[in-house]
């Protein structure tokens, strides 16, 4: 779950790894658990675009993190699944555009771009929004293990 909330942070994405040193093959394994999260999960949303009524501080909120974001919102439904190469290709976007090295609130910047990534967006309002916990006998070993 660590992996999938930090590939998810427009701040940090796969950089983080990277960084951190990890093995190029560990890096591409979070790259493949996500992914397979991401079809597993979010591939029977079907998107529908509509008009987006926005405030003007939603407006200027989602123009500040990112200037192509998009006037409308999308309604996500369960329904049939999207065409493969679309609904990856959402991810792939994502993932390619460079880090947003300013973020301070990684769900607002997702809201501001769920236009953008309607489907990617719902992923990461249920991943970031997971409480974060400090348990020693479950954090401590997770430290160990990404120090490394």
């Amino acid at each position: 779950m660590l992996s999938t909330t930090l590939v998810l942070h427009p701040r940090y994405k796969l950089r983080y790894f990277e960084k951190q040193e990890f093995d190029k093959e560990w890096i591409n394994a979070a790259e493949k658990i996500v992914k397979d999260k991401f079809k597993r999960r979010y591939s029977d949303y079907v998107v529908s675009k509509t008009p987006a009524p926005r405030s003007s501080t939603t407006r200027k909120k989602a123009h500040h993190h990112n200037d192509d974001s998009e006037s409308g919102h999308s309604i996500l439904s369960s329904g049939m699944s999207s065409d493969e190469d679309e609904f990856l290709s959402e991810l792939d976007r994502y993932l390619s555009t460079p880090r947003i090295k300013d973020v301070e609130d990684p769900l607002g910047w997702w809201y501001g771009n769920r236009g953008t990534y309607p489907r990617l967006w719902r992923m990461a309002r249920d991943y970031l929004t997971i409480p974060g916990t400090f348990e020693p006998s479950i954090t401590y070993p997770l430290i160990i293990y990404c120090s490394f």
